[in-house]
């Protein structure tokens, strides 16, 4: 096995309305980019095709390439393979991924991929759920308020999955430092190790 298999893949994962995306978006830092899934549920009104997700229908869906596929709420998500692997020794990767199996599965394919869990409180995460459907909430939205402590005690029960963790409860400002702060760090880290093995 390729001992540097998955040292330039860092994996972010939390609840739902967590702030993931609002936390990883603008986060300019050298040989840095996200690896954009792909989608067959519609985009949310602050969303756009290219940049949160490629949305796309089933049969576009299925015709492509795609790895690490699993389902939430009805829509199918999945990661294009060929970037995944053609990208995984050149800029450092960000893929989000809440499926907890699939982190799993991650860890096995790349033993060295780095895993940042960012979670909050769930009456935290209720208020951004709210919010982000600008207070009309469609059934995704009812069904993911429903489901919230038990989705954030089961992230909590998985901490062993994970190499860093981020309490995003409190200022987003707060978080995102936190966030770049990993992140240069996992890239310092990849860089020291390469360093050490041309001498």
């Amino acid at each position: 096995m390729n001992k540097n298999k998955g040292k330039n893949i860092v994996i972010i994962s939390g609840p739902s309305g967590v702030g993931k995306t609002t936390l990883s978006n603008n986060m300019w830092l050298n040989n840095l980019y996200s690896n954009i899934k792909y989608t067959t549920r519609s985009p949310r009104n602050n969303e756009k095709n290219g940049m949160d997700f490629h949305f796309v229908d089933h049969n576009k869906f299925n015709s492509l390439n795609l790895k690490y596929i699993y389902k939430r709420f009805g829509a199918l998500y999945g990661i294009n393979s060929e970037q995944l692997i053609n990208g995984s020794d050149q800029k450092m990767q960000i893929i989000s991924i809440m499926d907890l199996r699939i982190i799993e599965r991650f860890h096995k394919d790349f033993p060295n991929c780095k895993t940042i869990l960012i979670n909050a409180y769930p009456n935290v995460i209720k208020d951004r759920l709210i919010d982000r459907g600008f207070g009309k909430l469609n059934r995704r939205e009812n069904e993911l308020i429903k489901n919230c402590d038990s989705v954030v005690n089961e992230f909590c029960n998985s901490i062993s999955l994970f190499d860093y963790i981020i309490d995003n409860s409190y200022s987003i400002i707060e978080g995102r430092d936190k966030l770049k702060n990993i992140l240069r760090e996992i890239i310092y880290m990849n860089e020291l190790k390469l360093t050490a093995n041309l001498i």
